[in-house]
């Protein structure tokens, strides 16, 4: 890659900076690549990938001001030194900027905010830049500002301003009174030509209903009602539920019996678990424990001396020797990843003090480091407060509480990563990160914590756990604050298990992940939930459980003796939430929020769906089809376009599952190629992300399978009409113009073909052909065409909805090829664009 290819890039998108090799950000032309790239940065995190040689002096300042100013989210980046009330100001003046664009298929993308789309730059910004004046600012370009502001500097006009906007930003005003509450609710009532189901939400009614009893109910939709009533908030307030933590004795402690880690794996081995239940999409999850930084710094038996001896001399060390130790540690284990952008958990005891658990997280999320999101817990050694001598400034002291050290910590790890102790992860609806609490959890009602649980995608639940339920290892005899008694140990151990129990007693039939320091045995003496994922450590002594019993992942605990560090993972499903899930089979008016809601939920990006008339979800079987009524015609709804229909609602729903099982028996022979070739893909670190015909190496670099002759086409593509083809998929990993990873990619890929472990790629491989032909140049958008009708039916197959309905599949003859199906359909497309041209 060149200046010239590298500029373009970031002019385009601003996140390619992290793909631009450092020899090109370190030359004479360096800061301008910076400098564009966070003009162009709608995820607003690039200004952390900046190297700091940037960000001093005037030029820096000028750096820091054009990424605010394009992204306010980018706030959250500037070096405390450079932040001025100016720049503040420029970080609140509008709201974050979104990129669309269109993947291969044509289909719309909409890119915001990474990981920011649920927050403000109010809550990046220090305490001494709030004002009055900066708080109502921020909630006027971001009205969730108002859960980040204090309550002195939020008006009542403030409030009301935002409520104008939308009634559901409620939710963001902190301790709101009777009159924002009916104001709120007022603003939600449905006109007269209006569907009120639509508009009112059973969370906003409950909230306020809960906030004050008295409010009055008469202008809530009667289906509102009913369930209002159902759970006591109507009829009679006081009736509404509340938990109490579950008190139980310390019983006999059984023994546990694990199977320890088979010496036959190979030590290359990913170490990448397939926990997964379906053949649909999944995500990987990686996680270690037990580093231990002060021993881990140091090679062990130095000078003859004893692995804690290490630990002490590590203690000698200046930040900078320190600093540097660990990014070594760093490079190795962010490159045993195949995509360092998953999951990544962390199970405790990353070091004995405060200041040295802050620099590994800040080298952890540094330019080079960890670009995903990380969720961590602590450990006992976090705990620790002795007189041993230290690397930290800052340690913790035998008078601090539990809660006050977990806090400390919490303030110094920061932004970086979500510690959590007794708290509950949850991604709400597949978009929404929330953590509950512990008192969050314990108060909820069990309907509550249910609903919440069923409405989200993924579910971590995560703490120390303690260790009260050993007879032997707890309190006594292992490292805690030295002001840690046995019978504060027992009581955290009986606070961590009522957690526990209430999560799984409302996430009953969900996988959860239970991410602890201490084994379950120290806390719990209950079997192990046959859906829960536990991952923990502590113990030293690598074990791993995979059965129907439940799955335990305590196989990547480092320990004292230094080695390298490398990451396990595992493979989850992705589950869609469904939010019409309690819905009975029928064809039900729903309102467009609600249809955009249900989109989003099961992971389709749409933004707005403006057409006017009414939306039916026609639900049968567990597979749904949404149609929109103007007047006199029917459209079928796919995505925010509509397609034109030519029969009745009911003809839809009467032949819906008939047409289905058609599909599904024409295509899904197909699908599963594509899967096991995205499958193959993911094992030498590409993306594996499918779109109809087409399986994603990386941005850049794709797979395609012909549906008509099985064929597969490597290529490169620059745009959807500039391509270039390969024989091969080594030839084009070999000799793609541009590549992510490239040497890592090609030497796995090698070593996977000669294990003969990617038989759908490596078996379309020509040996004879060898690494040097010349590619092909295509200026074409042929491949697309099918790819984007595969596409259209693989929402069948992933999310169980139709996006695309020819009454030919109906009269399909499963014994004839699939590919004749296709042509029919484009046939059909063809002559629907002649006559009606709203496709």
């Amino acid at each position: 890659m060149d200046y010239q290819m590298a500029l373009l890039a970031v002019s385009e998108n601003g996140e390619a900076l992290l793909d631009v090799p450092p020899a090109l950000l370190s030359g004479a032309e360096g800061y301008e690549l910076c400098l564009k790239a966070v003009q162009n940065d709608v995820s607003g995190f690039i200004l952390s990938r900046v190297p700091k040689c940037y960000l001093t002096g005037d030029r820096g300042k000028a750096l820091c001001k054009a990424a605010v100013v394009f992204n306010g989210h980018a706030i959250k980046y500037v070096p405390k030194r450079m932040l001025s009330k100016t720049l503040v100001s420029c970080a609140l003046e509008k709201p974050a900027p979104t990129r669309e664009y269109r993947d291969f298929c044509g289909t719309p993308i909409h890119q915001g905010p990474d990981g920011n789309q649920f927050t403000s730059p109010l809550s990046f910004i220090p305490k001494r830049f709030i004002s009055r004046e900066i708080v109502e600012m921020a909630v006027r370009s971001y009205p969730i500002s108002l859960q980040d502001a204090s309550s002195e500097f939020i008006s009542k006009e403030l409030c009301m301003w935002a409520l104008d906007q939308d009634p559901m930003n409620l939710e963001y005003i902190p301790s709101p009174d009777s009159p924002l509450i009916e104001y709120a609710i007022d603003k939600k009532t449905p006109s007269d030509n209006e569907d009120p189901c639509p508009l009112l939400s059973i969370g906003l009614c409950r909230r306020a209903l809960q906030r004050n009893p008295e409010l009055h109910i008469d202008t809530l939709p009667s289906q509102i009602q009913e369930q209002l009533k159902a759970e006591g908030l109507i009829a009679s307030p006081d009736s509404i539920i509340t938990i109490t933590p579950i008190k139980s004795a310390i019983p006999y402690c059984k023994d546990k019996t694990l199977f320890r880690i088979p010496k036959t794996i190979s030590k290359d081995s990913h170490f990448i678990y397939d926990l997964t239940e379906g053949d649909g999409p999944a995500r990987t999850l990686y996680y270690i424990t037990d580093l231990h930084l002060e021993f881990q710094i140091e090679k062990a038996g130095k000078n003859g001396n004893s692995e804690h001896d290490v630990a002490y001399e590590a203690h000698n060390y200046t930040e900078d020797d320190i600093r540097k130790r660990i990014k070594r540690k760093l490079k190795t284990l962010v490159n045993s990843a195949d995509n360092q952008y998953d999951m990544l958990l962390i199970g405790g005891d990353v070091a004995n003090s405060i200041e040295l658990e802050s620099i590994f997280y800040e080298e952890l999320t540094s330019h080079d480091g960890w670009k995903g999101e990380i969720v961590c817990i602590l450990g006992n050694h976090e705990l620790i407060a002795d007189g041993t001598k230290t690397c930290s400034p800052r340690k913790c002291t035998a008078g601090e509480s539990i809660d006050e050290i977990v806090s400390a910590y919490r303030k110094a790890i920061g932004p970086r990563a979500t510690l959590l102790e007794n708290q509950l992860y949850m991604l709400y609806k597949g978009r929404k990160r929330v953590v509950l609490d512990e008192a969050d959890i314990i108060n909820s009602s069990v309907d509550e914590l249910t609903e919440a649980c069923n409405m989200s995608s993924m579910l971590i639940l995560g703490g120390i756990g303690f260790s009260g339920l050993n007879p032997i290892y707890n309190a006594n005899s292992i490292l805690y604050n030295s002001s840690m008694t046995l019978e504060e140990d027992v009581a955290r151990s009986k606070r961590f298990r009522a957690v526990y129990e209430k999560v799984l007693t409302c996430a009953e039939n969900l996988r959860v992940i239970v991410l602890t320091h201490t084994q379950m045995a120290d806390w719990s003496t209950d079997a192990y939930n046959p859906k829960g994922i536990y991952v923990n450590g502590h113990t030293h002594q690598n074990t791993l459980l995979l059965d129907k019993s439940g799955v335990i992942l305590s196989d990547n605990q480092i320990g004292y003796a230094p080695r390298p560090w490398k990451l396990k993972g595992f493979n989850l499903d992705i589950r869609r939430v469904d939010i019409f899930a309690s819905y009975p089979d029928g064809a039900h008016q729903i309102g467009h929020d609600q249809y955009i809601e249900f989109n989003r939920c099961m992971g389709i990006s749409v933004q707005s769906c403006k057409y006017p008339g009414e939306i039916y979800a026609l639900k049968r079987c567990g597979y749904y089809m949404f149609i929109l009524k103007d007047g006199e015609r029917l459209y079928l709804l796919v995505g925010g376009r509509r397609n034109k229909l030519t029969h009745e609602i009911d003809y839809y729903f009467e032949h819906l599952p008939v047409y289905v099982d058609r599909v599904q028996g024409a295509f899904g022979p197909y699908q599963n190629a594509l899967h096991m070739i995205a499958d193959e893909v993911k094992q030498f670190g590409g993306s594996g992300t499918e779109h109809g015909c087409i399986v994603d190496i990386d941005y850049f670099n794709h797979i395609y399978l012909n549906p008509f002759d099985g064929k597969l086409t490597p290529y490169f593509a620059w745009d959807m009409d500039n391509k270039i083809t390969f024989k091969t998929v080594g030839q084009l990993l070999n000799g793609s113009p541009f590549l992510l990873q490239e040497s890592s990619m090609l030497e796995r890929y090698k070593k996977l073909s000669k294990r003969r472990a990617l038989p759908m790629l490596s078996g379309h491989d020509n040996d004879n052909e060898g690494m040097a032909t010349i590619p092909s140049l295509v200026l074409d958008r042929a491949i697309y065409k099918p790819s984007r009708i595969m596409r259209s039916i693989q929402y069948l197959f992933d999310q169980n909805i139709i996006r695309l309905w020819r009454d030919e599949i109906l009269s399909f003859d499963p014994s004839i090829a699939n590919t004749q199906l296709i042509y029919a359909i484009e046939q059909a497309e063809q002559e629907c664009n002649e006559t009606s041209g709203n496709y």
